[in-house]
């Protein structure tokens, strides 16, 4: 199974990024899942006040809204060839970190929101053709 295969077998409506629309809602849809997962992980392991509830608090900000400088850069390169094919393995990284987040113990929280966070500016990278898939 391939990587855009696996989005829309995790995210049912995942249309994967043949067109701006599509690449749009793919983004929003990847960042919303990730955002439930940390809503959820917050409500259960940081609720309240302190430093791990903020953490989570700024990554749900973060997955909130379209990274616009990051997007537009995206949106140019994808007028010029595929680009689909290059997002797709981030964007299943962080369905996976999302899967994981259940699995979260207190233990284990910092190391988990770092590598979300990594991910996260990964994806970015490459939205921005600063990263090849490796």
């Amino acid at each position: 199974m391939d990587a855009i295969e696996q989005l829309q077998t995790k995210i049912s409506p995942f249309s994967g990024y043949g067109d701006e629309t599509a690449r749009a809602l793919s983004d929003e849809l990847v960042r919303s899942y990730l955002g439930e997962a940390l809503a959820a992980l917050e409500e259960r392991l940081a609720p309240g006040e302190g430093p791990e509830h903020d953490r989570i608090g700024e990554l749900i900000l973060r997955v909130a809204f379209t990274n616009q400088l990051v997007f537009r850069q995206y949106e140019e390169r994808a007028r010029t060839g595929d680009v689909g094919h290059e997002l797709a393995p981030y964007d299943v990284a962080i369905v996976e970190l999302a899967d994981g987040a259940n699995a979260i113990e207190p233990a284990n929280l910092d190391d988990y929101l770092s590598r979300v966070r990594d991910a996260l500016d990964r994806r970015d990278a490459a939205m921005g053709g600063r990263l090849g898939v490796s």
